[in-house]
């Protein structure tokens, strides 16, 4: 039944403005309540949602849903600004904020622990946007399209944070640079260590050394695009078309722990503690170890550094009477100190013992190809011999040579090929000097190059 109210025109048109404001405010309302912060794009493994409720593909996520994965697990979520956030096997995640604001949209996510890739969608209309991701230690604020999260700490309190940028740009704020702000660009990473140390309800953090910033080279993209290439069950058409919002049907979601599943439930020690499990000393160690790994070769250039070489000299001189040349060897110490640029040129003074000692000044290049796990150099130098400073004893042919008016200064060249470790360089060397035409000394060794 309609009943119709005869009204004068004006009171009319105001009370029809009033009703159209109301109408559309409901109506905003509503939206913002039923739009979801995130819709699960693609799950493989074990993936829980609000510690205990499993998820599926297809479903909904609300602001403030706390994500869960296990060992060998993925999920794939579409946000509702349209990015795209894949988290990866033993990480938790919480969906901080997702709100409309006016005409954009706040995200805000909070990385617990684990890692996570995000590709932040180009959409103009999200061109206002504000999308930051928080972990314990930093505050990231995106200003690109992709970009990767490791957070991994450890029960003493030792952690690892290390944020990739392949595409657009990310402006870091960390407690690990004491509140500084970096921006990390396409091709750069930016790494940290730290310790957090608890007192009652508060914790400080304390940098292990400064954080660093470095290239994020193809190779190591190239493994994190791996690590995340997972195949993803495609959804039915009933999932896509209309999603199934979590929050109405929790308990049918409630993920069971019956005889089936393979525990003994008589038996205490057959229960493992999944939070407990992925903070225990053995998994942060391998997360440590993964880190390590992941830096090695990574030592930065443009800085100061000690070069020792230890091996064998033999040495050719030419000698007075019948025979033209003598031959003898001799062990070899040699010991540098240099400076090498940030293009790998480097810069040295160094002392080399043996029977026939020098001093020398030398020029060498060290070259660093991303995808070998050796790197050859090469360099040459000038010198004089040292006879108050030997090593062993020489043949007596060693000993006339000065007499005789043989050349002291030498000209050397030198190649070799250095495996890059954490701070330290193992290096494999041949050096050979040249005195004129009077002695050549050729020497083969191993040595370290430490960076100070």
């Amino acid at each position: 039944m309609v009943i119709l109210i005869k009204m004068p025109n004006q009171k009319l048109s105001h009370i029809s403005v009033y009703f159209l404001f109301t109408w559309l405010a409901m109506s905003s309302a509503l939206a913002e309540v039923g739009e979801p912060c995130a819709r699960v794009a693609g799950v493989v493994g074990m993936v829980s949602y609000n510690q205990g409720y499993a998820i599926a593909n297809g479903e909904k996520l609300n602001q403030g849903s706390q994500i869960r994965t296990g060992e060998n697990s993925r999920i794939l979520l579409t946000l509702r600004d349209r990015s795209e956030l894949e988290i990866g096997d033993n990480t938790e995640l919480t969906l901080s904020a997702c709100e409309n604001v006016q005409d954009s949209v706040r995200i805000n996510l909070a990385l617990q622990y684990g890692i996570v890739r995000v590709k932040v969608s180009k959409d103009k209309k999200n061109q206002n946007r504000e999308f930051k991701l928080n972990t314990p230690t930093s505050t990231l604020g995106v200003r690109g399209t992709e970009f990767y999260v490791t957070w991994q700490q450890d029960p003493s309190g030792l952690l690892a944070e290390r944020v990739a940028v392949s595409e657009g740009k990310v402006e870091i704020s960390s407690n690990l640079d004491l509140g500084n702000t970096l921006l990390v660009e396409k091709g750069s990473e930016f790494r940290a260590e730290g310790r957090i140390r608890e007192s009652g309800a508060a914790f400080k953090v304390e940098p292990n050394g400064a954080p660093q910033v470095d290239k994020f080279t193809s190779s190591e993209q190239e493994e994190l695009e791996e690590y995340f290439q997972t195949e993803y069950p495609v959804s039915s058409a009933a999932d896509q078309d209309s999603p199934r919002d979590i929050d109405s049907d929790l308990e049918d979601k409630k993920i069971q722990q019956e005889d089936d599943s393979g525990i003994d439930f008589q038996n205490e020690d057959s229960f493992i503690d999944n939070q407990e499990g992925i903070r225990s000393e053995q998994y942060v160690r391998r997360a440590i170890l993964s880190t390590i790994v992941n830096t090695t070769g990574k030592f930065d250039f443009n800085r100061i550094y000690m070069n020792h070489l230890m091996g064998f000299s033999a040495i050719y001189q030419m000698q007075n009477g019948p025979r033209k040349f003598t031959k003898y060897t001799s062990g070899m110490q040699g010991l540098s100190l240099g400076y090498v640029t940030k293009g790998g040129h480097a810069f040295e003074l160094g002392l080399e013992a043996s029977a026939v000692s020098n001093i020398f000044a030398g020029y060498r290049y060290i070259w660093r190809p991303e995808k070998f796990s050796m790197w050859p150099f090469f360099g040459a130098g000038v010198g004089t011999e040292i006879s108050s400073v030997r090593l062993s004893q020489g043949p007596s042919e060693a000993e006339s040579y000065g007499r005789l008016g043989g050349m002291k200064q030498m000209g050397f060249g030198t190649l070799g090929v250095l495996i890059p470790v954490v701070e330290v360089g193992i290096k494999a060397e041949l050096r050979a000097n040249f005195y004129g035409f009077d002695r050549m000394v050729l020497t083969q060794g191993l040595g370290l190059i430490i960076f100070i």
